[in-house]
């Protein structure tokens, strides 16, 4: 009998963990929050487990896996990731995950993206959300494919999601329409806001590092060259991303009379931040931009 309650024990504790790690063959993987996210809005009738690899407040270029990470990547059923190099530390993992058979979607390589002065495509594209809406239909189809879903079962979530951006969009350039266009510049510490910029109607008069990844340096020719186009232009502020370094920008705006003002980009914020979700993530830092500028 005491074998028998064992036996049963042990096939209960193992019959349904999903969450904790067991079998994750319905489990979607998202590289950053955002997608996390953008995806759960996706799988809103509970068709998948959503997870994110990167914890928010990491800088996704920099973050390696570890091997908890790598056998999370393995038992996926679908692993999405942002692609365009934003993943620079994931990226040979990735790409063995996705030898070894485990569906990988790379955001970047579904919708018309911009490229940087170097040649390289910009990966930030969730900043503009109408992009993130054009990108929904071929991800539900990826996710309905993968996950073996009647065709058209995410249709209703994917709907209502596109409704919501539509929304989101409207209500972020109404904030935009506050700002004289002549104060519709920005000035930022990386390549991070050209989709924004793009979709809105700013200019971006430079950045600190003219690279689209955190882990280039700052060149001090540069940044003098910065401060004076900064001084012709009339730009208000330096945008830099909440929790780099503001050395460099401060050095900027002492030189040229900016003010320094922090958004939230390659990541999500802290609960209480207004920047928990990818929509507050815009909302907020969109404020925040019309504020400085205004």
């Amino acid at each position: 009998m005491v074998l028998v309650a064992v036996a049963v024990l042990v096939a209960a504790c193992g019959g349904s963990s999903t969450a904790s790690g067991g079998d994750n063959s319905e489990t979607i993987v998202a590289t950053t929050g955002i997608w996390a996210d953008v995806v759960g809005q996706l799988v809103c009738g509970g068709q998948a487990e959503v997870s994110q690899l990167i914890p928010d407040g990491a800088d996704p270029h920099g973050y390696e896996a570890s091997l908890a990470d790598r056998g999370r990547l393995d038992d996926a059923a679908l692993v999405v990731a942002n692609g365009a190099g934003l993943e620079e530390g994931l990226d040979d993992t990735i790409d063995s995950v996705a030898s070894d058979g485990t569906p990988v979607v790379r955001i970047t390589e579904l919708v018309d993206t911009i490229t940087d002065e170097d040649g390289r495509v910009n990966p930030h594209l969730w900043m503009d959300p109408v992009r993130v809406s054009d990108v929904l239909a071929p991800l539900a189809a990826r996710i309905e494919e993968e996950l073996a879903l009647t065709p058209g079962e995410l249709s209703g979530c994917l709907e209502d999601t596109v409704s919501r951006i539509s929304r989101l969009d409207t209500e972020l350039s109404g904030l935009v329409a506050t700002v004289p266009p002549a104060r519709r510049l920005l000035i930022t510490d990386h390549d991070d806001l050209p989709y924004l910029a793009d979709r809105y109607g700013f200019t971006i008069v430079g950045s600190l590092v003219p690279s689209s990844s955190s882990l280039a340096g700052v060149d001090p020719r540069h940044l003098e060259d910065l401060a004076d186009a900064a001084r012709r232009s009339g730009a208000p502020a330096v945008f830099i991303e909440v929790g780099e370094s503001s050395a460099d920008a401060e050095s900027l705006a002492k030189r040229a009379g900016l003010r320094v003002v922090e958004l939230y980009i390659g990541s999500l914020g802290p609960p209480g931040s207004g920047a928990d979700t990818w929509e507050g993530l815009l909302r907020t830092d969109m404020t925040a931009i019309v504020e400085a500028l205004r």
